[in-house]
């Protein structure tokens, strides 16, 4: 009986993980944050010392080189490690301090059957930060004032009156306070008087005339 159990506890052994699921994914993360790349085993009890975790360029011809549990790379060193390697059927891998670099295609992948592996696409958002000066820094922006003695004054500019100009269509009126042309009063006189003699001397003219032409009228009468 105990043989019996020994040999059902190495043939779970030597069966080793079964994926979950084999289905590909995409994680997105930001720079200098961190991600988490998912991969167990369809059995919690299982065992992962057959998993690996392996890295390539996305695009890029060329194979994976390991990075987890050996890193090939040597560019993965001391930012990545298991979620929780208490747990035996889960194998999903932490990834810190991202940069652009860490961009790519990675795969959970049994070593001892190829076939029984998982893909998992890592995309690496820069994240633009801004500085801000620390408390107690000492550093303080006060607005530039004239230094006293240095002579510069400004003085606000103060608008200049604006008079409307009149319009063309507009009537033109003699300006305030202009005289009208002084006449002499004895041209007045002068001009009156040769007025009344011109009527005086055509109203007889006038009367001679009309006496003359009805004379003239009876006569032919007769």
């Amino acid at each position: 009986m105990q043989t019996y159990v020994y040999l059902l506890v190495f043939l779970h052994i030597a069966d080793g993980c079964k994926l979950s699921d084999y289905s590909r994914i995409t994680i997105d993360a930001s720079s200098g944050g961190s991600a988490v790349l998912p991969c167990s085993c369809a059995d919690p009890q299982a065992t992962v010392s057959n998993l690996r975790w392996q890295y390539r360029k996305e695009n890029v011809v060329g194979g994976f080189n390991d990075i987890y549990p050996t890193d090939e790379t040597q560019r993965f060193k001391s930012r990545i490690q298991l979620v929780n390697a208490a747990a035996p059927g889960n194998f999903s891998l932490h990834i810190s301090h991202l940069t652009a670099e860490d961009e790519g295609l990675y795969q959970c992948q049994d070593k001892n059957q190829t076939s029984n592996y998982r893909l998992v696409t890592l995309q690496v958002k820069f994240t633009a930060t801004v500085s801000t000066p620390r408390p107690g820094s000492g550093i303080k922006t006060t607005p530039s004032t004239p230094r006293p003695g240095s002579g510069s004054k400004t003085t606000p500019s103060t608008p200049r009156p604006v008079t409307p100009k009149p319009n063309g269509d507009s009537l033109s009126t003699p300006e305030a306070g202009k005289s009208l042309p002084f006449i002499p009063f004895a041209v007045v006189t002068v001009i009156i008087l040769q007025i009344i003699v011109a009527v005086v001397y055509c109203t007889p003219q006038k009367k001679m005339l009309a006496e003359f032409t009805t004379a003239q009228l009876m006569e032919m009468e007769v």
